[in-house]
């Protein structure tokens, strides 16, 4: 093998190439012909016609390798789901011009009729649209977005100088642009330069789409921002805090579960007791629906236990009662009504002698009835009631959570206000996603390694999805994965660090002063990682390990 120069990490062929070097079916044609595999035959390793059948074979291995890790994971594809760049959302009405201010200083300007449905036509009424930014590679990071871009059979890495993602729903249905009212972005960036394209994220394609649109505005004076921010004119746009659904549907479950228990407790069977000679009595028929607690029992009368009662009353010809029981007590009120008048008794169930032993045994077993169903219920409540205090510690968590990202969102606004090369970079959003001013990279040119990556602690190899290089104060993710690390390039007078993402889901970082000093031999190169084993929190939590 040393007569032969392999290059173990060529760039996949174009169309072009692969049908100017040779004839397949010639290729096919010599395969069927061969009466001895080619790997037992005596010339194997001096035949150039086994030599070809063999690199192509292995080209082929290789991509299909390449596509199933491709295709194995989701296009976007956050490594820390949990802590992945929340958007911002505001309520607005369709039919009116509004203007909304980010807390970086970025302003949406949507005019009126600026959404339709799925069917193209236009929506009327409050419409919820979702804003969020990118404002740094770690940002970058934390969302997922794949920032690789292909152009003429060649790959390029994205410097980007600002991204954002913008989306439109009502009544939890996504709704689409109106092409004849096109909402703009004027997003604040930190970068001056104009060498920066405009791309919008095809997710069903899969790729970035280069747009003609220029996206470059002069520098701003951080004055003027001030301005901008305390005077823009806004059509009722209100900013909706991510957890007051949640808490809303707390308070909801709260409620009901106060109204079953109450419900079942007025339920609760009387128990019978004997009638007092000396006291008046009354027969009703209660319905079983509203007085199911009574109006089991048989021969059941009502009690007068009104000290100032009338006798004279039971002798007139009443055309309403309407009964009602007493809360706290087994007394019900009773009033009596007619076109003349009205008088109202407070009476209790009673039984006559020979009518009691069989109403104590209705009430033993319907009382061992409502014992069961309240149990089972007061068991319901328990629960739900510990559900629900722990539901309320994780909402209150996470609008601490936002209230903290959004004081850090306006402390980098209130930061970028001392800068005095800020610019606008202005999208025309013809579609609701993911845009992006970016510069497209080849990977840097200097030194060329085979990268090894390992655990710190254990220095056991490391298995990993994904890996990035950064070189610090560039907005720029070198992307590389398991199969492109033999060629892993880098420009060893920068700051340069790498952030990876392992087959388990964790985040593994190696710091600019420890890639500086990794040890080199050989071409090859050792990576010593710090593996987070940790539970994020907050993207801000992120950001501190990448030293961003």
């Amino acid at each position: 093998m040393k007569n032969f120069k392999i290059n173990m990490n060529r760039p996949p062929l174009s169309d072009a190439e692969l049908a100017s070097k040779g004839d397949f079916g010639q290729v096919l044609k010599t395969y069927k012909a061969m009466k001895t595999p080619f790997f037992k035959a005596p010339k194997f390793w001096f035949g150039s016609s086994a030599v070809l059948v063999a690199t192509v074979a292995s080209i082929i291995i290789y991509n299909k390798a390449a596509d199933m890790e491709t295709t194995s994971a989701p296009f976007i594809n956050p490594p820390v789901a949990q802590v992945d760049i929340k958007s911002d959302s505001y309520l607005i009405d369709a039919e009116s011009d509004s203007n909304i201010t980010y807390p970086s200083g970025s302003k949406i300007h949507v005019p009126a009729n600026a959404f339709t449905d799925e069917n193209g036509n236009p929506v009327k009424g409050k419409v919820e649209l979702k804003y969020r930014e990118f404002k740094n590679a770690a940002d970058v990071f934390v969302s997922g977005i794949p920032m690789t871009y292909d152009s003429a059979g060649e790959q390029f890495h994205f410097e980007t100088a600002g991204m954002m993602e913008i989306s439109a729903s009502q009544n939890g249905k996504p709704l689409k642009t109106n092409p004849a009212a096109i909402i703009s972005v004027d997003m604040v960036s930190a970068n001056p330069e104009d060498k920066f394209n405009t791309y919008y994220l095809d997710t069903t394609e899969k790729k970035w789409k280069y747009l003609t649109q220029r996206n470059f505005n002069p520098p701003v004076e951080p004055m003027d921002l001030i301005y901008d921010t305390l005077g823009s004119e806004t059509h009722e746009v209100t900013l909706m805090p991510k957890s007051s659904k949640q808490v809303e549907s707390l308070k909801t479950s709260v409620v009901q579960v106060k109204n079953e228990i109450a419900k079942l407790e007025q339920q609760k069977p009387v128990e019978p007791k004997k009638f007092t000679k000396d006291k008046h009595r009354f027969k009703i028929r209660v319905d079983e629906k509203e007085f199911p607690e009574i109006a089991v029992y048989s021969n059941m009368k009502f009690q007068v236990e009104d000290k100032n009662y009338d006798a004279k009353k039971a002798q007139i010809l009443w055309e309403d009662i309407v009964i009602k029981r007493i809360e706290g007590s087994t007394n019900y009120e009773v009033v009596f009504s007619n076109a003349k008048e009205k008088y109202t008794v407070v009476a209790t169930p009673v039984f006559e002698d020979k009518d009691i032993k069989e109403a104590q045994k209705i009430y033993e077993e319907k009382y061992k009835e409502y014992q069961a169903k309240l149990s089972k219920k007061k068991a319901d409540e328990a629960r739900l009631k510990a559900e629900l205090e722990a539901r309320a510690k994780e909402v209150d968590a996470k609008i601490q959570q936002e209230i903290a990202e959004m004081a850090q969102r306006r402390k980098d606004y209130e930061a970028r206000l001392a800068q005095s090369d800020l610019v606008y970079r202005t999208f025309q959003v013809s579609d609701f996603g993911i845009w992006n001013c970016d510069c497209p990279n080849r990977l840097p040119n200097g030194m060329s390694v085979y990268a090894k990556l390992t655990d710190a602690s254990t220095k056991d190899a490391i298995k990993i999805q994904s890996c990035y290089l950064v070189e610090k104060g560039r907005n720029v993710m070198f992307s590389y994965y398991p199969e492109t690390l033999k060629n892993f390039k880098f420009d060893p007078t920068k700051e340069n660090m790498v952030w990876a993402v392992t087959t388990d889901l964790k985040v593994a970082v190696i710091k600019p002063e420890q890639f500086r000093v990794a040890r080199k031999a050989g071409g090859e190169m050792q990576l010593e990682m710090n593996v987070i084993d940790k539970k994020f929190n907050s993207s801000e939590e992120v950001k501190e390990y990448l030293e961003i």
